[in-house]
């Protein structure tokens, strides 16, 4: 939930008074401590939040277990970061206010930023059963099942809060992007347009809309919107900060340019596929990467100088540069439409050394194709996240005779190989020695050496696709046509992408594999 969208709800129902009953008797000093937990509240929406400590410190000493404080206080803790203490301080409040819907939305979107997602949907249903109409408990549920990979929950919960009266551009592009994320392309594009009538201004929230005109190919309008994803928000990509001066894509030749790595390492190997569209314009160019990939962005474009993340010389000043651009940034440049995709065989350079080992390490596992497997992120949520899967649900892959399988999950667990070991037969093979999460340089040289690459969408499968190796990344949801180059990514031309429909199970696509990896055996 946005900033201004807490001050709303706050200004709307945010108070020290517990839920309506029977005519109170008056008690001037509770009515005192209202007024002032109300004033805490107008200066907090007014963005002096040292009066408003000061203001709710204030009724605390007084009363100590004061709601409408604790909530105050609950509030200025989570906006500092503060996660664990602005939880304590909420349910403190929710004892002597349990059946205050802002109490409960708060405590839930505290937790949610906390990392704790299964524990705020508990809070958030908690809120709902008491105050089963209020639009800002729905909206945030599905906020917290989309971050889940629950798109289908999070859907059912978005078109309640509309019902219920919610219209804010926060929740118009909820609902439009989960619709989007769901293959419901069509039916999300006229909320996306509700929602920059009801808000034109530039927000995080139109980086959402801007990433899905990219994913149905719509490139140039998708990259102005995509440039919003570091205004300061909660779901915005957090920014980097350096004193050199914007590049703004004119005249690259004979200027020193600073291009840094942004968001998470798929995203750095896929933007970096245009580290050489800059190189060859002439320009001096230095690529700020993180530390686990500046070792093959180093050999892959030698016309650049690699530093690894953080590259303090260039965040001090310390060391100029004529421009600097988060590498994202630069499709706006050099990717605005399907043709300026290059058809390329890859572009990231193996060790050739570490190649040849893994290549014979990998011939000698077994006879057939070899078939790299990704199944899951490590980051996925307390819930199932619905992009990834299990070993049980790769069965129909598994079964398929003549394949070696070599494992490419950075934190594959023992009970993960004995479950395809005894279930399906196989050996998934882990090549010792190599760190498959931190030596991405030991990664590249053994996905090289594999015949295909069959991935959930991870940077596994981006790495794949960059090295120019065939890639199979399966999505729980469709691509949209126009993505699509001659039927592959058009940022990796060696990946194709294979689907299901949102309610149907992974068998669906994992039989495709097995027909694909049948046909690689004969």
């Amino acid at each position: 939930m946005s900033r201004a969208e807490r001050r709303r709800q706050i200004k709307q129902r945010a108070s020290g008074k517990g839920p309506a009953g029977p005519a109170p008797v008056f008690d001037p000093n509770k009515e005192r401590l209202a007024s002032m937990v109300e004033e805490g509240y107008r200066k907090y929406q007014a963005g002096d939040l040292e009066a408003a400590n000061a203001i709710w410190r204030a009724v605390l000493d007084e009363d100590l277990e004061h709601s409408g404080a604790l909530h105050g206080m609950g509030v200025l803790a989570r906006d500092m970061e503060r996660y664990e203490v602005g939880a304590e301080l909420m349910r403190r409040a929710l004892l002597g206010d349990p059946r205050s819907p802002a109490i409960h939305s708060n405590l839930g979107t505290t937790l949610e930023q906390w990392g704790r997602l299964d524990e705020a949907i508990t809070v958030y249903k908690a809120g709902i059963k008491l105050a089963p109409r209020d639009w800002i408990l729905h909206n945030n549920l599905g906020s917290c099942h989309a971050r889940m990979g629950c798109r289908a929950l999070a859907i059912q919960a978005f078109e309640k809060a509309l019902k219920f009266g919610g219209d804010t551009a926060e929740l118009l592009t909820n609902y439009a992007a989960t619709l989007a994320d769901t293959g419901q392309f069509e039916k999300a594009e006229p909320f996306f347009k509700r929602a920059l009538e009801r808000d034109p201004t530039p927000s995080a929230l139109q980086f959402s809309y801007g990433a899905q005109l990219q994913k149905q190919g719509r490139w140039k309008e998708g990259w102005h919107y995509y440039e919003r994803r570091f205004l300061k928000s909660t779901w915005s990509v957090r920014p980097r900060y350096f004193p050199q001066p914007v590049w703004d894509g004119a005249a690259a030749a004979g200027k020193s340019l600073l291009l840094w790595g942004e968001q998470g390492i798929g995203d750095e190997i896929r933007f970096a596929s245009m580290i050489p569209d800059v190189i060859a314009q002439g320009a001096e160019v230095t690529v700020e990467c993180a530390p686990k990939l500046a070792a093959l962005f180093a050999r892959s474009f030698p016309g650049a100088t690699i530093e690894a993340a953080p590259f303090a010389g260039a965040e001090s000043g310390e060391i100029s540069f004529d421009g600097q651009l988060p590498m994202g940034s630069l499709g706006s440049f050099y990717r605005d439409a399907a043709e300026t995709f290059p058809r390329t065989t890859g572009y990231l350079t193996p060790d050739p050394g570490r190649r040849a080992e893994f290549a014979r390490r990998v011939q000698s596992l077994g006879s057939g194709p070899k078939v790299g497997i990704c199944w899951r992120s490590g980051l996925a949520g307390a819930f199932r996240n619905d992009y990834y899967t299990s070993i049980r649900e790769l069965g129909p892959m598994l079964k398929v005779p003549g394949i070696t399988f070599v494992n490419l999950q950075y934190d594959v667990r023992d009970e993960e190989l004995q479950e395809a070991k005894s279930r399906f037969g196989i050996d998934l093979h882990c090549l010792e020695g190599l760190d498959l999460r931190d030596d991405l340089d030991g990664a590249a040289a053994l996905t090289t050496a594999l015949d295909l690459v069959v991935s959930a969408a991870t940077s596994v499968s981006c790495m794949g696709g960059a090295l120019g190796v065939p890639t199979l990344e399966f999505r729980p949801t469709p691509i949209a046509d126009g993505f699509l180059i001659d039927g592959f990514c058009p940022w990796f031309p060696s990946l194709r992408y294979i689907h299901k429909k949102a309610a149907d199970p992974w068998s669906t696509v994992f039989r495709r594999v097995a027909s694909e990896l049948t046909n690689m055996t004969k």
